[in-house]
């Protein structure tokens, strides 16, 4: 039992002496190849965060066991192997890593078959060349250090450009033609482009290379925007009043060109390009500045109104998780396209649009001059139509105007309140409400907007599209610029803005329109009108035609 104790202390003391000493901390890492995963935690069976690319550059946080911890996003942290990164903050400085291209290849002690296994190595392993002697070379790797043979080694070539597969399923052909062989797909991830004609581009692929067209790539060496609206209208100029040149979708990318009042200017096609709003756009490869995680490290939220909503992710569509009250404050993590990222006090993180909360601390505070501005702190009354015993009409489908009413109303609450509008609800529950405690609600708050939501039905089933009514002359403004947007964002058939002799507008003393989204006795339409695509188009619409009516009154 003694000798076996001895034995056991002496391995432990032999392993303790290979361990490799910590490092001290550098400031910064680049990435060097072509991508690698960012994980959870420091090893293989934590789960995956995201894919960094060449050439990116983060912040360390710590060390652990061959992982590195690193700085994402202000202080938003994930693991690398650090056998697949580079010391230093200058990419051209990276060390280039070479490729495994055997199983099961030994690692000597020395240079040479009679030298003693210290380990192997799996094909695809990336290593750290560090030194070589005749065909022999000393490599780094997954901890360890030792000699191979070159035969088992591939090189890597000079540094290439990189760039982005935009698109999944993206065909990749042996030539540039569409008429080549297939060679098969790609999703969208980073490659290494080989070549480049004007209609294809060249990339790094199995065996060799392949082409894609033009259109499916962009080079890392342009700023790239991802859309995260689920659709958004692109106009001809930096104002978000101006002609509409097209739509984009949720997870579409685009080169970035220019960046004026708030919004970018992004590349359409070839011979396209138009403007968006900044804050429905991720950009990619932004490089985090260490005096910003300093500040971010001391730095709180304040709530400034009572049922402000955090979110789970730093978009206005994104789930509430949390409604704290006036005067709460939650520690800053992180930074995210104008939303902070906080710690709430069961561990858990959320996000808080960062221009309607106030700072306490040195991060910057985050101030929008886009729609925002003319939507903070106006009060505006939504008012889910029918409710109850009260259902409305009905649809062909077995579709309530109650139901669907206070679904829109929903939807534009949450993007109201995520500007900075102070919003409320006539009913939030499938309740009954008279029509003089809609209009007493409007007035008790001294409203700066009441809207009404209604779908429309009549007695055929051909009649379709979109009308916004007002009673008052006063009140035809509001009615005219949310009609507009309504008919500018969606396919619905504009019936226009107009008198209409409704209870709700007519002692309505305050600000105020009714919105008939849409015709339910069409079968058609009806369908439409459930859709998500559709109710977040018209969700979208009216914060933006309540906000042109903010901007111009």
């Amino acid at each position: 039992m003694r000798k076996s104790v001895l034995i056991l202390v002496l391995m432990f003391m032999c392993f303790s002496q290979i361990t490799p000493v910590k490092a001290e901390l550098e400031a910064e890492v680049t990435i060097n190849t072509d991508y690698i995963n960012v994980r959870e935690g420091p090893g293989l069976e934590f789960p995956l965060v995201k894919k960094i690319y060449r050439g990116e550059v983060y912040p360390v946080v710590s060390e652990n066991n061959q992982w590195i911890e690193i700085m994402l996003g202000s202080s938003t942290t994930g693991w690398v192997a650090e056998w697949l990164i580079a010391r230093g903050a200058d990419p051209a400085d990276a060390k280039a890593l070479s490729m495994i291209s055997g199983n099961g290849v030994q690692i000597r002690s020395g240079p040479g078959k009679d030298q003693q296994p210290v380990g192997k190595l799996a094909n695809g392993t990336a290593v750290e060349v560090i030194g070589q002697k005749d065909e022999w070379l000393e490599i780094k790797a997954e901890g360890l250090t030792g000699w191979i043979s070159s035969v088992y080694v591939e090189q890597p070539a000079a540094a290439q450009e990189t760039g982005q597969i935009i698109t999944n399923n993206t065909t990749v052909y042996s030539d540039s033609s569409d008429s080549s062989t297939v060679l098969g797909k790609v999703h969208k991830r980073g490659v290494s482009i080989v070549s480049k004609t004007k209609k294809w581009v060249e990339i790094s692929y199995p065996n060799g290379s392949g082409w894609v067209e033009s259109r499916h790539i962009l080079s890392d060496s342009s700023p790239l925007a991802e859309v995260t609206a689920s659709s958004l209208i692109v106009h001809k100029k930096a104002e978000l009043d101006s002609k509409k040149v097209g739509t984009v979708k949720k997870g579409q990318m685009f080169a970035v060109i220019a960046e004026e009042n708030n919004m970018v200017k992004i590349q359409l096609s070839s011979k396209k390009s138009g403007w968006i709003p900044l804050w429905f756009v991720k950009r990619n490869h932004v490089r985090v500045k260490k005096e910003d995680i300093e500040k971010v490290k001391h730095s709180e939220i304040v709530i400034l109104h009572t049922g402000t909503a955090l979110r789970n992710a730093a978009n206005v569509d994104a789930k509430v998780v949390l409604r704290p009250k006036q005067g709460e404050q939650f520690p800053v993590l992180s930074i995210k396209n104008n939303w902070y990222q906080v710690k709430l006090p069961n561990g858990k993180k959320a996000y808080a649009a960062g221009w309607i909360v106030e700072i306490n601390g040195e991060v910057k505070q985050i101030k929008k001059t886009g729609y925002e501005a003319y939507l903070q702190n106006k009060l505006i009354v939504l008012d889910p139509g029918h409710g109850g015993k009260d259902q409305g009409t009905a649809g062909l489908h077995g579709t309530l105007e109650k139901d669907v009413t206070l679904r829109t109303v929903r939807l534009v609450a949450d993007k109201l309140e995520a500007s900075g509008a102070k919003v409320i609800l006539t009913r939030n529950l499938d309740t009954h409400l008279d029509l003089n405690d809609r209009v007493r609600i409007s007035h008790l708050h001294a409203a700066d907007a009441f809207i009404s939501f209604h779908y429309d039905s009549t007695i055929d089933q051909v009649t379709s599209g979109i009308t916004t009514y007002y009673y008052h002359d006063f009140q035809e403004p509001l009615a005219a610029n949310i009609q507009e947007a309504l008919s500018q964002d969606t396919q619905a058939k504009n019936r226009g803005s107009r008198f209409g002799d409704y209870h709700v507008l007519r002692e309505n003393r305050r600000m105020a329109a009714l919105l008939e989204l849409g015709y339910m006795s069409n079968p058609t339409e009806e369908r439409t009108i459930n859709n998500n695509h559709y109710q977040e188009t018209i969700a979208n619409a009216i914060y933006t035609g309540l906000a042109k009516y903010f901007k111009e009154h």
